[in-house]
């Protein structure tokens, strides 16, 4: 099979999504042929032999050419050399997307494969959408009846009107201490803990530099962090081992996930201990509410819910990730399914997922156009 992996994108997730996208492609080469498709900082999509290698990022990409979908087919197409002209070059089969994050994660990537009708092997546009923004996420486990932890959205154009009402309604229904999370954002980027109210507004005004609309929680101390991934395959939920990740501090950092081991390693190199060290019965029912998320938002693909547990054991859905770091293929290695399967399993499913979408109805024939009456003047009906 043709298979393109789409990585690296306009976000902040940028270089952790080379690091995914190149163990995927590790993986596939095995056994298919593997285009890459680098989507470099400017937002220029582009393909080249030494983009499967990890050792060509930052700077020794080598020869590339610059590469762009058109629409209703399933072709990738190549620039023509010095010239603005694009051309057909390959077809292609399934597309796996490797990107982290806003522009890729949040379905605007996986928009593209829809229209033009290319199998990809991952969440579909409407529930990426809601899982990337934490706000939203937030909004719909409540909806569902999912335990989270209190929260309160704010809008940069809100604050800025109304500052004082803010502060007072957010100190008021939240409380100290509490941690304030870009809405759109991954990877433990431009999360702040507050302790008190002297610090809130110095704090809201640096994370509104990450995102216009920001996510404001409870700080629940003393906690643990569980990780969970999940997938379909024939109408059933694969389960994987459950993880706690050990940070270095109140909060998992962004070094704590990308920076203690191999460059190679991505978000395999997390400190962690699998299996989590929970009571079984805590174990089922974070299980049990991945589950119930996973149906419930329509997802598919390989996707890690994270959740927090109090000193009491409470537990609390964090977030989803629809394109998990490395496609945390090292929490199924414990139920005995290697990085080849799992990604042989969304091949699969992809395929079957197409083949469905085409027998649907996608047109409807009416007599709309042919009774509309038409009056003397331009544009009335």
């Amino acid at each position: 099979m043709n298979i393109a992996v789409v990585f690296g994108g306009v976000n902040c997730e940028h270089d952790i999504s080379i690091i995914t996208a190149c163990q995927v492609m590790n993986v596939l080469n095995e056994k298919h042929e593997v285009i890459p498709i680098y989507i470099d900082k400017t937002g220029i999509w582009k393909t080249g032999e030494n983009l499967l290698h990890i050792e060509a990022f930052p700077d020794k990409l080598g020869k590339t050419s610059e590469v762009m979908f058109s629409t209703s087919n399933d072709y990738l197409y190549i620039k023509k050399i010095f010239s603005c002209v694009f051309k057909k070059f390959l077809k292609i089969d399934m597309v796996f997307i490797a990107l982290h994050g806003k522009n890729g994660e949040d379905g605007a990537v996986a928009s593209i494969f829809e229209l033009n009708g290319i199998p990809y092997a991952n969440a579909g546009i409407c529930s990426s959408a809601v899982a990337c923004d934490k706000a939203i996420f937030k909004d719909f486990i409540k909806g569902i009846n999912l335990p989270a932890v209190k929260s309160f959205t704010l809008l940069y154009e809100d604050f800025k009107e109304k500052k004082d009402l803010y502060l007072k309604t957010i100190e008021k229904n939240i409380g100290f201490p509490l941690i304030l999370k870009p809405a759109n954002l991954g990877s433990s980027i431009g999360i702040s803990v507050v302790e008190n109210s002297k610090d809130l507004t110095e704090k809201l005004f640096q994370v509104f530099q990450f995102d216009y609309k920001i996510l404001i929680e409870k700080f629940i101390q003393e906690i643990k962090e569980i990780n969970i991934a999940l997938y379909l395959k024939n109408n059933k939920i694969i389960v994987s081992e459950l993880e706690e990740p050990i940070k270095s501090k109140e909060v998992l950092s962004f070094k704590d996930k990308y920076e203690n081991g191999e460059k190679t390693a991505g978000m395999a190199s997390l400190k962690r201990k699998i299996p989590a060290d929970i009571p079984k019965d805590v174990k089922n029912k974070i299980i049990s509410i991945a589950k119930k998320c996973y149906k419930s938002l329509g997802l598919f693909g390989i996707c890690r819910f994270d959740f927090i547990l109090d000193k009491n054991n409470k537990i609390y859905l964090n977030e989803v990730n629809t394109i998990p770091g490395s496609y945390s293929f090292y929490l199924f290695e414990p139920v005995r399914k290697n990085f080849q399967m799992i990604l042989e399993d969304q091949i699969l499913e992809a395929k079957q997922r197409s083949i469905k979408k085409k027998k649907l109805v996608s047109t409807f024939e009416s007599s709309t156009l042919k009774n509309l009456k038409l009056s003397g003047s331009k544009g009335k009906f």
